[in-house]
């Protein structure tokens, strides 16, 4: 399903440190990011949504990919499943997915 825009949730990170996951040191928040910048949104049932946003947190930037569960028809909120990573490690990450979906349609999972 093709990615749908989605109502921004607070910038602040859900559960964890942020800063250990992302190998780096805390500072003061990045004053320039109001928020997260929401990529795009695909839904994964009927009850949940997957949310990629660009977002920084105590100065670190990251890629954040996480579980929103779906409450209504315009509220979607955060959950604790999902990761961030480095923005360096983006086109790693495109490989891999790419690498997973040739085996997808290898094995005849996609057409």
């Amino acid at each position: 399903m093709a990615p749908k825009n989605a109502k921004a949730a607070p910038a602040d990170p859900v559960g964890g440190s942020h800063c250990a996951q992302l190998g780096g040191e805390c500072g003061e928040p990045n004053k320039s990011a109001p928020g997260p910048q929401v990529i795009g949104t695909l839904e994964k049932n009927s009850r949940e949504s997957i949310r990629v946003a660009l977002d920084s947190y105590r100065g670190s930037d990251f890629l954040d990919i996480r579980i929103f569960a779906n409450y209504g028809p315009d509220d979607l909120r955060p959950t604790r499943q999902g990761c961030t990573i480095r923005p360096a490690l983006i086109p790693e990450l495109r490989e891999l997915l790419e690498a997973a979906e040739g085996e997808a349609r290898r094995r005849g999972l996609l057409t």
